[in-house]
């Protein structure tokens, strides 16, 4: 596992999380920007248990989730972000307010295709162009993202308004929607759920 910086950058951090199944590095390097940048890079064997990986790469974005830094994390995954079973991996990621940039196929084989090569990233630039390249390096795709006017996203905090809304509606609906994710789409009952609770705004 390697990661190349430039001999004009300052790498000020290595850490080497301890993530199940999995090869990983992260430097923190400073003179891109105001903000430091940390690149995460990770391998993850293909054999390796999900629930375990998703529980330390848990464990390892809290750990550093009180810097003050953008992020990139990237890398073979084996993690197919296609299919449902990613959703547990795919939400981790969304609690960190992590985007993916490459959601279509970075292995295809004569029956199947996937995408398993991620990049995602946790702050927002004005600029981005990312992809995978059609090369026969190996039977993965290079995956690539360029940035331009790195931005770290400001925090926002909300609140769900409560005056003229009785406690027992709102554990009804909370217990009901429960259910409802288990028998229908996710994006439906969410979206259902938010419309009849709506929240406020209170700060960025």
């Amino acid at each position: 596992m390697w990661i190349y910086v430039h001999s004009g950058l300052a790498v000020i951090e290595k850490l080497e999380p301890l993530i199940e199944g999995s090869e990983a590095i992260s430097l923190l390097v400073a003179g891109l920007d105001e903000v430091p940048l940390r690149i995460t890079a990770i391998y993850r064997q293909p054999s390796s248990d999900t629930g375990r990986f998703t529980d330390d790469l848990h464990n390892f974005l809290h750990s550093i989730s009180h810097a003050d830094h953008n992020h990139i994390i990237t890398g073979d995954i084996n993690i197919d972000i296609l299919k449902q079973e990613s959703d547990s991996y795919t939400d981790l990621l969304h609690q960190y307010s992590y985007t993916h940039l490459i959601e279509h196929p970075t292995r295809t084989t004569q029956t199947s295709s996937s995408c398993i090569d991620h990049i995602a990233i946790n702050f927002y630039s004005s600029n981005v162009i990312s992809g995978t390249l059609d090369k026969d390096i190996s039977d993965h795709f290079p995956v690539f993202a360029f940035f331009e006017n790195l931005v770290q996203p400001k925090s926002q905090t909300f609140k769900r308004r409560t005056e003229s809304e009785p406690h027992e509606i709102f554990s009804g609906d909370i217990i009901q929607f429960g259910v409802d994710m288990k028998n229908s789409k996710r994006g439906q009952c969410t979206i259902q759920l938010v419309q009849k609770h709506p929240v406020a705004q209170l700060s960025l």
